[in-house]
Order: structure tokens, then C-alpha cells, then sequence
């Protein structure tokens, strides 16, 4: 039963035929944006790899040095040769605001819109107490999802990647931080609803 179990998630990782959504992440795009060379090279590698999805870091950047144009024609752009959906990752309020000024901005243009609003925060990371950390990364969900208004938002929590790292916790935080899976996935059906 387990071997079956273990085949089942690894063909529903591996599927193509299977995956509705496969999402890439965009690094520095900031420094991408404008370089039609480097636009193309980056919408040709999503596009040959089967991406359906890109999520592009630093759109804060971007539309805080008032790039939100060349922002909309990259997205037009990438959705003409076939990006399906394009989401931005944001990692604190001012990013969502920003975002939010940009979908208002291109409202009357929805091609030219963000289709998802990325949380990027790792609270597990967080120098204070995971329990503060966490309280702080579930505040900052809810705003996303306010700022988003009917647009997808995602939510990322890596559970092994925290769990290998519990072990740096201090002992007193070990059991909390192992066990907050279980209650990230009850904060978070909670927020999206």
C-alpha cells in the first residue's frame, strides 16, 4: 500500500498529462524587464519546459521605479506565446500595495493583469519566536488576500524544508515548529474561504 501511495504522488509530480498548472519561478526580473533578449530567453525556456505559470520576483522593484508599462507589455508579451498565468511574489505589505495600485492601473486591460499574488515570506526563518514569526506571516496573508481582491493568491510553506530545520530550534520550539503544518493548513483553508 505504501509503494503504491509513493508511485501515485511521483506520477502525479511527473505527469504532464496529470499537471493542470506548472509554475516556474523568475528571479530578478527587474533585471530581465526591458532586454527583449533576455524577455524572450526567459519566456522561451518557460514555454519549452512545459511552464504554464511564472512567477516573477522584485514586480515590487519594478513598479516602485514606475516600470508598471513595460511590466504590462512583458505580460501581454508572455501571454501572447503562451504563459497561461503570471504572478507576482511579494514579501511585505508595500508589495501588495504596489501590486494592487498596478491591477487598478490596468483594470480595463485584464491581459495586461497579474493573475496571482505570491506570498514570499519564510517565517520559520524569522530570528524571534516562531510563534511571533508565524502570527506576523498569517497577518501578512490577510492582507494579500485583501489586496487581491478576486485575483488567486498563493501561499507557499515548504513543511520538509521546516522540518529539517527544526533541529536549530531551540528544544523548547522543536515540537511547536514541527507541529505548526497542521496548523498552517487550518489558518490557511480558514483565509481563503
Amino acid at each position: 500500500m505504501n509503494k503504491f501511495f509513493v508511485l501515485f504522488v511521483f506520477m502525479l509530480s511527473f505527469s504532464p498529462s496529470l499537471c493542470r498548472e506548472r509554475g516556474l519561478y523568475i528571479d530578478l526580473f527587474d533585471t530581465i524587464l526591458g532586454n527583449n533578449t533576455a524577455e524572450n530567453q526567459a519566456i522561451s525556456f518557460a514555454l519549452s519546459h512545459r511552464f504554464t505559470y511564472i512567477c516573477l520576483y522584485d514586480v515590487g522593484v519594478i513598479l516602485d521605479n514606475g516600470r508598471s508599462d513595460e511590466l504590462a507589455a512583458f505580460i501581454l508579451k508572455a501571454r501572447s506565446q503562451g504563459i497561461q498565468e503570471i504572478g507576482a511574489a511579494g514579501g511585505w505589505t508595500g508589495h501588495f500595495d504596489l501590486f494592487a495600485t498596478y491591477q487598478e492601473k490596468f483594470a480595463s486591460a485584464p491581459l495586461q493583469q497579474l493573475d496571482a499574488f505570491n506570498l514570499e515570506s519564510e517565517f520559520w526563518n524569522d530570528p524571534t519566536s516562531v510563534t511571533t514569526a508565524f502570527a506576523n506571516w498569517l497577518s501578512l496573508a490577510s492582507y494579500m488576500k485583501k489586496k487581491a481582491g478576486t485575483k488567486k493568491i498563493e501561499l507557499i510553506w515548504d513543511k520538509a524544508r521546516d522540518q529539517s530545520q527544526a533541529q536549530d530550534f531551540p528544544p523548547s520550539q522543536k515540537l511547536v515548529s514541527i507541529g505548526y503544518f497542521y496548523l498552517v493548513i487550518q489558518q490557511i483553508v480558514k483565509l481563503i474561504k
